[in-house]
């Protein structure tokens, strides 16, 4: 994949965060050896004169490394790529000067993400480097394409050519993107669920979520052992410096880049400070002064600071995280301590600035003059009976404090537990978050999206993120044999043509299911464990007790399990004696589901598009998601964009209920009358009513299975939509935005209707 110039800036500027909180000789010597992304341009910025060079001409001395001499050689898994790993190591210990020092990068074969599934960045398949490579290179004949080495290997290589000093760090994610550094023997205080985005070589092998590996690994000291990469310091003179722990923010621009650097000595952190990464980000250290400053004087707690010769200065607190605090009333069980704690909490919040506007209960709640966004669980540690805030980067004007109360909820509920001890839905009642939920998220993600360039990087980013759905349906794979597999979580509705469909579950996942599916497979019985729920009616059935089920014969029916906790529904089948059951998960595709296209018509339109006579557009399939209250011309100019890109257009309607939902207004003209004046429309193929519960870009592409989805430009830069972007390139689609027409919007009709101008 060819990068553009800002893009490649962006990798390189992510690698130098391995290295560039470091403290380098000014007007010192510096050799880079080998691949380093980055490094060589980061050192000189720092007056430090470099000379690159390849493992070869350090091997043989030749070139500029000749001399010697070197105040600093700097390498990043360049021991890996060569057959000879301590004869390299040795070279470059020969051209250190007595003081210098190497600065070495490593993969560790033994990472956690190789134990997650990742694939070996040398050879492209899981688990190689876990087995030491006994299915690679088995013979001198195999080629070797590199491999990656455990902490006692790299030891033991680094020893035999002559670094007798030792530092290492556990480098988390990975050496291409460092965001968080830990020296040896000094171990993460704080919950890395909620800091850390995991990367992969290739996202899609692997199993497992890493982040939830950390702490059991922490705590039974293997952390270290089973980091993804490591940092080496290994002075001559045995000077490693005082580092603890550095946290980089490199995925910023070039403002907003820190280094978060704790110091301190034998493995007792110190004091914390923190650095600008560039010039540019000086301004934003004066800014975390002041608004702590701002927040003291609105008798908030802040931990103490200082900002000197352009270095931003904490002592290290040793206290837990108010999040470890949260987490610790959560597994005592104690409601009532936990809701007194959160409220006060809020109530901090609240405190944090003068309200423009007070709570008039819409939804809304009380309006900050200024917002600071970072007054969330992980930023704030519990200190003799009070909270006291660090880290306050982020500001923002006129700020109603429910979106950093939303921002509390969601740290709080990333750990799985927290669901099981309180419902989401009770804080969300007991806060008014509720009403405007998707504006609060949306806020949210634009803002922090924003901050690290999300949509600008997307195409970076996107190849080595996971993805959620893939991931759960990998380790799924791992835990059938092939055939019971396909059969539980494939071809779910193989059967279905001479049994009757009976689904069990009654909550989101059977909505999805009966929104999504149920025109395709009619529901014979709709069942629920759940006593409340049984006699109630949901999409028009009546649910019923599971024990219907004994009273059918069991070769007439298909048990459809629409649940996410799905093994204790599939083991109480199992009990009933009934075998024929399979599991719904609304986020799959399901290919061999009947089909919502119009196959002739889609057939027809391809035959057409093959007439030499009408020239070839550009996409075969075609979709398209709207309102479409009180059709104009905006609604039209979209269509017939849409249409000359493609040769069969679909359109999704949304329902009266989305449109109350997610627009938070009525619509003039009802769903049914709205979908046949689109399926009136010349340059529409297809129309249907998208259900509130299966109406997203997603859900669409499980249904049509699509070429291209098309959009109004106002959602151009949504980080929300660029995600959905991502998706559908997986799967081989493209999103493409249209400018809406200017002078007119359904939004002015109403208005002017209303006002009775229309």
């Amino acid at each position: 994949m060819k990068l553009s110039k800002d893009e490649q800036i962006f990798v390189e500027r992510m690698a130098q965060g391995l290295a560039a909180w470091e403290a380098f000789p000014a007007d010192g010597r510096a050799l880079v050896v080998g691949e380093a992304p980055g490094m060589a341009q980061m050192l000189r910025k720092r007056s430090l004169s470099v000379v690159e060079a390849t493992s070869s001409e350090v091997l043989s001395g030749t070139g500029n490394v000749a001399d010697g001499a070197f105040d600093v050689v700097l390498m990043v898994a360049e021991p890996e790529r060569v057959k000879e790993p301590v004869g390299l190591l040795s070279a470059c210990h020969a051209l250190l000067a007595p003081h210098g020092r190497l600065l070495l990068g490593m993969n560790n074969r033994l990472g956690f993400r190789y134990f997650c599934g990742d694939a070996d960045i040398y050879t492209d398949r899981s688990f190689d480097g876990i087995d030491d490579y006994q299915q690679v290179y088995k013979t001198d004949a195999d080629q070797f394409r590199g491999r990656m080495y455990s902490r006692a290997e790299i030891r033991r290589m680094l020893a035999a050519a002559g670094f007798e000093a030792q530092k290492f760090f556990a480098v988390v994610s990975d050496l291409a993107h460092p965001m968080l550094l830990y020296a040896e023997g000094y171990l993460p205080h704080e919950s890395l669920v909620d800091r850390v985005f995991p990367t992969y070589h290739r996202p899609e092998h692997v199993f497992l979520q890493e982040e939830c590996l950390y702490r059991p690994l922490v705590e039974e000291g293997m952390f270290h052992a089973m980091a993804n990469a490591y940092f080496i310091e290994c002075p001559l003179d045995g000077a490693s410096s005082d580092v603890l722990h550095v946290t980089s923010s490199l995925d910023r621009r070039k403002e907003d880049a820190l280094f978060t650097i704790v110091h301190g000595t034998e493995g007792r952190a110190e004091r914390v400070e923190k650095r600008a990464a560039f010039p540019e980000g000086q301004a934003r250290l004066e800014e975390i002064a002041a608004h702590h400053a701002e927040l003291r004087a609105h008798d908030i707690h802040t931990v103490e600071d200082r900002l000197a010769d352009g270095v931003y200065e904490m002592p290290y607190v040793k206290a837990p995280t108010a999040q470890v605090y949260f987490q610790s009333l959560m597994k005592a069980g104690d409601r009532t301590a936990f809701l007194a704690a959160l409220d006060a909490f809020r109530d901090a919040v609240l405190a944090s600035s003068e309200h423009e506007a007070e709570d008039t209960g819409d939804g809304t709640g009380v309006v900050l003059a200024h917002g600071y966004l970072d007054m969330v669980p992980i930023n704030a540690f519990y200190q003799d009976g009070a909270f006291v805030f660090f880290d306050q980067e982020f500001v923002m004007e006129h700020c109603p404090a429910n979106v950093i109360l939303m921002r509390v909820v969601g740290f709080l509920y990333s750990a799985p537990a927290m669901k099981r001890f309180l419902p989401r839905e009770v804080l969300m009642e007991r806060y008014g978050l509720a009403k405007k939920e998707k504006q609060w998220n949306e806020t949210i993600m634009a803002y922090f999206s924003n901050l690290r360039q999300v949509s600008e990087m997307m195409a970076v980013r996107g190849p080595h993120e996971r993805d959620g759905a893939l991931v759960d349906a990998n380790r799924l794979r791992c835990s059938y044999p092939a055939k019971r597999y396909q059969e539980l979580f494939v071809d779910i509705f193989s059967g279905l043509e001479e049994r009757e469909l009976v689904v069990f579950g009654t909550g989101q996942w059977a909505e999805r299911f009966l929104d999504g599916y149920g025109s395709r497979y009619p529901v014979a019985h709709l069942v629920d464990n759940q006593a409340s729920r049984q006699g109630q009616e949901l999409r028009g059935h009546i649910i019923e007790t599971p024990d219907v089920l004994r009273t059918l014969p069991k070769d007439s029916f298909k048990v459809l399990i629409c649940v996410k906790g799905y093994l204790s529904i599939a083991r109480q089948l199992e009990e009933m004696g009934i075998s024929s059951y399979a599991c719904f998960d609304p986020l799959r595709d399901y290919p061999s589901a009947k089909p919502v296209l119009d196959r002739k018509a889609v057939e027809t339109a391809a035959t057409d598009s093959k007439d030499e006579a009408v020239p070839a557009k550009k996409y075969h399939v075609g979709y398209i998601a709207g309102v479409f209250d009180l059709f104009h011309k905006g609604h039209l100019n979209l269509l017939q964009r849409a249409k000359e890109q493609c040769d069969f257009l679909i359109v999704g309607v949304v329902s009266d209920e989305g449109v109350r939902k997610f627009k938070q207004v009525e619509p003039f003209i009802p769903e049914e009358e709205r979908v046949e004046i689109v399926r009136a429309c010349r340059y529409v193929d297809q129309a249907e009513i998208l259900p509130l519960s299966f109406a997203g870009t997603r859900d669409a592409w499980h249904l049509f299975h699509f070429d291209v989805q098309f959009s109004g430009s106002d959602y151009q830069e949504n980080a929300a939509w660029l995600s959905e972007r991502e998706f559908l390139k997986r799967q081989g689609a493209d999103l493409v935005f249209f400018p809406y027409t200017q002078s007119t919007s359904s939004t002015r009709i109403k208005s002017l209707i209303q006002k009775k101008l229309l």
